[in-house]
């Protein structure tokens, strides 16, 4: 995956000095495509068009580079140059600038010199050009309050399953980040990032920024510009994250066809056109790459995360979006919305007004001669009649039709460069496009009859200039196409061409066709083979696999047997009498001969059964030396008397049975979900459609699928001339798509310029102004604007002395509230929350932070007043009238309250505070109010907490963890049960002092991050016996134990595998231990995991059983090798007759269910004899052994064992 630049620092500082303290704020943003050049100052010159612009900048996608060409640099001085055409005709538009962004071949360029002059001409040539009107009024109008509510009904149930998706695989992308070479500090914040995103206020926000961005935001009406005139400084980080957002929308764009804009136009046409013309950008593609910046600036992600996250929300909307598009328009259908007009329609709209924009009423045209139908009076050409006619639509038709080349040329050869004919054919069709206004409605004129007619043709040429074949066609063609050229073609001559080239195309189809289909005959003749090899030998197997039959039958299959049985089975396709013959005279010989007959009959005479044997295989056993050998050993097997009985052997089983189904085996390299992603992709691959092959030399072949077997395990692939040219597996297949050295491109049947015709179209249309709103549907300002607002108070002069106070607010089991009445009534209920804290609370600023979470800004009240007012807003929403279907609703907040003395320590200390006491608030039990105080045993709990996740993090990346592990030994040495090891996990400060594992895990399992530990333990363990493996005859094993979390994660049996394959270690060293309160939290996913690694080789134990969350049922289920009973009971079973009691029950139990048993904390001598005593097998404890470093193991010179005195 690409990785987008290091930010260049460069005047950061600088641009932070707005003169005389103006406001920073981002420049407006527009989008428009426009072709362009860019020059540099040696020299070096790249086509461009240009996506988006500001003020300050522009963003550009680069054309036709070439793979020897010099790249852009950051921060080289490039010149940008535009041609506008408007009504004072042709100009060029001249930009100077720097590089300030680069990824792939994507440039932000920063203006030298920011202007609204740039801005205010960019728009009106945009308003030139763009549609003004979409669709047209009906004769009735549809409800639109109504479509839009159904429409955000289906859009909000769909959304939840999409932001999970995209969560999931941006965290599945985020471990391969932090491998890369970037900063201990950076890795930290993504590791931890990665945690925020498995948390469900995550997925919360990004759902609630889709649908208002997407849905909520473009039903609005448009809010009035501040057109003040001043000029406003961009940040360095807006223009980037602007430009990124930019680039998101084109990838997203390539990927959804028109759906999205259609939507809106359905709308828009069906209300007449009278609402705002942002309806028609309803859940585009902008729109969407809108929310998931927004989401990554509110995350505050850091750049590597949020350049995964955009990257996996290309990938996952791309695959989920259509569908939800479908299901809009169906909804639409239903309730009677007219379609959207046709592209056609559309492109004659366009068009016409382009031409009356420039030309004025245009006399004498509202109905056009078609000059195609016009009889011709002489040889003039049709390109010279129509730019006589209307000359001024020249230019911006130029374009279009550029564009359309190009698009062409793309689509023939995306990897080389385009065809030659297609130059040939470029001053015509600007020529004819130029003067005829329906030359891109009508599909059947000439010219474009001609090029459809070579783009067929061109499906059937080699690649091998030098071919006397390719010479000789291309000489054709330039004659063909010379009086085309030259514009002496009037329109009978075109007709005559396109004729011509049609029956050139006519004669290398029929070339095409039959080649592949020797190539499928011959394909198809090896497969029917294959198929009668896999049925004889699945007969074969059936009868006598693991049987005993004579020696001679395997020699007999060989010397030819098998081959008739196949041939026969060919012949009549699996059901004939010869065939059946065939196997019942194997079963008289194996009868004979003292074997095992399958379908044993009366006994035969064996001088008959030795001539019918013989006479079959004069026409299958083509060696005589061997046919004769094994004709006297028959002879005097089945004809002499007094010979020896032919030995007996076992059958083997034939190979090639039939191949076992299921999928490939998955490279490591692959996740499971993008190794089946994959497989899934090769099923939709059929005969006809066009593979790019990039070879070792990193050439590219075009090559076409001439035969797909029935099991879709082969493809056999063609070249253009319907040669061919080698054979792909499935899983060969699906790793070439993988690593995109495999380019699937099915071939439309449709004409090629109908096609790019409606590609350009769907372009265009995907092009659409956005206006977005900081303000949240309750009314009130949303979290960036409540941010904003409270960052600009506190900076206020002398604000750090006056009294002030942040409340917070959070609903009451507000999620329990969506879950039975809907998100409908949980939007009411904020609504109506909004307005009762705006009554009660009248604060300077007041904002919805998203979800169910509001907070307030109240500078000239103390903590003592500002308690009050918290507890009568608690008073006022527990009676505030509000109910929801069928009875009235009871709805409580919590509220946390903290002074702004706090925000000395910074803006983040006073938000992070108002976090603290809320959660406080909650966990107290709600409908309640608390007050921050940095004493409070809460807060400091709390403080300490979040610091020891900090020590977690800084452990697991700086080596402050320490291995050690205690002996776990066998009580009965004549069961001849061998000893193992438990390991244990310790930690030190930075000093390398000792630190309280309690604690740690306490901190690393609330803010999840076991996983990581107990794979770094997991990685740890493994290494070491890698290293030590040597001495693994005496150690055995070791233990690891397992969390709750990594229990339930689906990938970690995979980690183990891959520490394996890594380290060649024997699975069955390593072995896990995981809780019965992990175990019983899920117990089928704890039995998956269990059943999973002991699969690998290793082995599993129970640990704390019998803490009294499971059963003895349960043990029954769950696949483990040793029950650890738990420590409580054993501990005092010397003193405590019950505990005996207790710890005897779970030993018998065990070993009733095949269990070895292990006791944990045997301290002393005495517990030791007790568990001795009930039948213990394994003891674990100080009385053996107490924990060691793992190193110093290698210092002991015998195992751990039991010395009685």
């Amino acid at each position: 995956m690409e990785r987008p630049p290091e930010k260049p620092k460069a005047d950061r500082r600088q641009k932070e000095k707005t003169a005389g303290g103006a406001e920073r704020r981002s420049f407006p943003r527009y989008q428009i495509i426009i072709p362009g050049c860019i020059k540099a100052p040696d020299g070096l010159s790249r086509s461009c068009v240009v996506q988006n612009y500001c003020n300050g900048g522009t963003l550009l996608q680069l054309k036709d580079t070439m793979a020897d060409e010099r790249a852009l640099a950051l921060g080289e001085q490039v010149k940008l140059t535009i041609q506008l055409l408007d009504q004072k005709g042709p100009r060029e538009i001249r930009i100077g600038g720097q590089v300030a962004w680069v990824h792939g071949d994507y440039l932000g360029i920063a203006f030298s010199m920011p202007s609204a002059a740039i801005t205010a001409t960019l728009q009106a040539y945009d308003r030139e050009n763009r549609p003004n009107d979409i669709g047209g009024s009906v004769s009735s109008h549809t409800d639109l309050a109504h479509c839009l509510s159904r429409l955000r009904e289906i859009t909000e149930a769909a959304f939840p399953d999409l932001v999970h998706e995209l969560l999931l695989d941006t965290i599945a992308a985020l471990p391969a980040v932090t491998g890369q070479a970037i900063s201990l500090g950076t890795r930290h914040r993504v590791l931890t990032e990665s945690k925020m995103l498995e948390g469900a206020d995550a997925g919360e926000l990004l759902r609630e920024l889709l649908l208002a961005k997407t849905f909520d935001d473009p039903c609005r009406p448009p809010q009035p510009q501040n057109s003040d005139g001043e000029f406003a400084l961009v940040e360095l980080d807006d223009f980037e994250c602007w430009l990124e957002v930019s680039r998101v929308t084109s990838l997203l764009a390539r990927q959804l066809d028109s759906s999205h804009t259609a939507i809106g136009e359905r709308l828009l046409a069906a209300n007449g056109g009278k609402e705002s013309a942002r309806l028609a950008a309803l859940l585009g593609p902008q729109l969407l790459a809108n929310a998931v910046n927004e989401f990554a600036k509110q995350s505050d992600l850091s750049p590597p995360t949020r350049q995964v996250l955009v990257d996996s929300a290309v990938r996952v909307m791309g695959r989920r979006l259509s569908s939800l598009y479908q299901d809009l328009h169906s909804e639409l259908d239903v309730l009677g919305v007219p379609p959207p007009p046709t592209p056609r329609e559309r492109l004659a709209m366009r068009t016409d007004r382009s031409a009356r924009q420039i030309t004025g009423p245009a006399r004498g045209l509202e109905k056009p001669q078609d000059p195609l139908s016009a009889p011709a009076t002489s040889a003039e050409s049709v390109s010279t009649r129509q730019c006589r006619r209307v000359p001024a639509t020249a230019e911006p038709r130029t374009k279009l039709v550029r564009e359309l080349l190009g698009r062409v040329g793309a689509g023939l050869t995306p990897a080389d460069s385009p065809p030659d004919w297609l130059s040939l054919l470029e001053r015509p069709l600007l020529r004819e496009a130029s003067g005829n206004l329906s030359f891109f409605q009508n599909s059947e004129h000439p010219l474009r009859a001609i090029v459809d007619g070579l783009a067929h043709l061109q499906l059937f040429r080699g690649y091998n200039t030098a071919s006397p074949a390719e010479e000789d066609l291309r000489a054709n063609l330039e004659t063909l196409l010379k009086p085309v050229r030259d514009d002496s073609a009037d329109t009978a001559a075109l007709r005559s061409t396109v004729t011509a080239i049609s029956a050139l195309t006519t004669e290398l189809s029929h070339r095409y066709q039959r080649r592949v289909e020797l190539v499928v005959a011959t394909y198809e003749s090896r497969d029917l083979a294959r198929r009668a090899r896999l049925a004889v030998a699945d007969e074969l197997n059936r009868r006598y696999a693991g049987c005993p039959v004579p020696a001679l039958l395997p020699e007999l299959l060989d010397i030819g047997w098998r081959a008739l049985l196949e041939r026969d089975w060919l012949n009549s396709k699996g059901v004939n009498e010869l065939f059946e013959t065939r196997l019942a005279l194997l079963d008289a010989l194996v009868g004979a001969l003292g074997g095992r007959a399958f379908d044993p009959a009366p006994s035969q005479d064996q001088a008959a059964l030795f001539r019918e044997i013989l006479d079959a295989l004069m026409h299958a056993a083509f060696d005589p030396f061997r046919r004769a050998a094994f004709e006297t050993r028959l002879r005097r097997a089945l004809c002499e008397s007094g010979e020896e009985p032919s030995p007996l052997v076992t059958m083997p089983t034939q190979a090639g049975s039939r191949e076992a189904a299921g999928v490939p085996d998955r490279p490591p390299e692959l996740s499971t979900e993008d190794w089946e992603h994959c497989l899934q992709r090769c099923t939709a691959i059929r005969p006809g459609d066009r593979l790019y092959l990039l070879d070792e030399s990193e050439e590219r072949r075009d090559l076409r699928v001439a035969w797909v077997r029935d099991d879709q395990r082969l493809f056999v692939l063609v070249d253009p001339r319907g040669v061919q040219a080698c054979e792909l597996t499935r899983a060969d297949l699906a790793l070439g798509l993988h690593r995109q050295r495999i380019l699937i491109s099915s071939i439309d049947g449709r004409p090629m310029t109908n096609r790019m015709v409606d590609a350009m179209l769907e372009s265009m249309e995907a092009q659409l102004p956005h206006l977005s709103s900081d303000r949240s549907f309750t009314g009130l300002v949303g979290r960036r604007g409540f941010h904003t607002a409270l960052e600009q108070a506190l900076a206020m002069p002398d604000q750090s002395d006056k009294s002030g106070i942040v409340l917070m607010v959070d609903v009451d089991q507000f999620r329990l509230i969506n879950a039975i009445h809907g998100y409908e009534t949980g939007d009411r209920l904020l609504g109506a929350l909004a307005r009762t804290l705006r009554e009660t609370a009248n604060a300077d600023i007041l904002g919805h932070l998203g979800g169910d979470r509001f907070a307030a800004l109240l500078p000239d009240l103390d903590i003592g007043d500002g308690e009050r007012l918290a507890k009568r807003l608690c008073e006022s929403v527990r009676v505030m009238p509000f109910s929801w279907p069928g009875q009235r609703g009871q709805i409580s907040v919590s509220v946390g309250l903290v002074g702004i003395d706090l925000a000395k320590k910074g803006p983040s200390s006073l938000w992070q505070a108002a976090e603290q006491a809320t959660r406080a608030a909650k966990n107290g039990g709600g409908d309640q109010v608390y007050v921050y105080r940095e004493d409070d045993p809460d807060m400091i709990q709390q403080r300490e907490s979040i610091q020891w996740v900090a020590e977690v993090d800084s452990a697991l990346d700086s080596g402050q963890l320490r291995l050690r592990c205690q002996p776990i030994t066998p009580l009965h040495p004549e069961l001849g049960l061998q000893p193992h090891y438990e390991v244990l996990l310790g930690v030190t400060n930075a000093l390398q002092e000792p630190l309280p594992i309690a604690c740690f895990i306490s901190a690393a399992e609330r803010y999840n991050r076991m996983r990581a530990v107990d794979r770094w333990v997991a990685k740890t363990v493994v290494d070491w016996i890698a290293e030590h493996r040597e001495w693994m005859s005496k150690f055995n094993s070791f233990a690891v134990n397992l969390s709750g979390q990594t229990v339930s994660d689906p990938n970690f049996v995979e980690f183990v595998r891959g520490q394996f394959q890594r380290t060649g270690i024997e699975p069955a060293w390593l072995s896990f231990e995981i809780t019965e309160t992990a175990a019983m939290a899920d117990l089928s996913v704890s039995s998956g995991i269990l059943r999973d690694l002991n699969a690998l080789g290793c082995r599993t134990a129970l640990d704390d059983f019998g803490s009294g969350l499971a059963s003895y049922s349960y043990l029954r289920t769950l696949p483990v090798d040793w029950v650890k009973i738990e420590g409580a009971f054993v501990r005092r079973i010397a003193a405590d007759r019950d505990d005996f009691a207790v710890v005897k029950s779970i030993n018998e139990i065990g070993h009733f269910l095949g269990k070895r048993t292990i006791a944990e904390y045997v301290a002393d001598r005495e517990i030791l004899r007790c568990v001795t005593e009930i039948g213990v097998d394994f003891a674990q404890g100080y009385e053996i052994s107490p924990p060691l470093l793992m190193d110093e193991l290698l210092e002991s010179k015998e195992s751990p064992s039991i010395a009685w005195n």
